[in-house]
């Protein structure tokens, strides 16, 4: 009996634990930064990003 490995089902199981995503933390004095797409404007030829501001 000492000669054969236990069976897996009477062995305990170990849970491995799943990776953690950590987001990136903004820094407190840190502006964030907008991602700008420039994207065309439907009704108004006239438009550029300077009016933006």
């Amino acid at each position: 009996l000492a000669d054969q490995p236990p069976l897996l089902r009477h062995a305990p199981r170990i849970a491995r634990p799943a990776p953690v995503v950590v987001p990136p933390v903004p820094v407190a004095n840190e502006a964030p930064q907008a991602t700008i797409i420039p994207a065309p404007q439907a009704n108004d030829p006239s438009f550029d990003h300077e009016d933006l501001a």
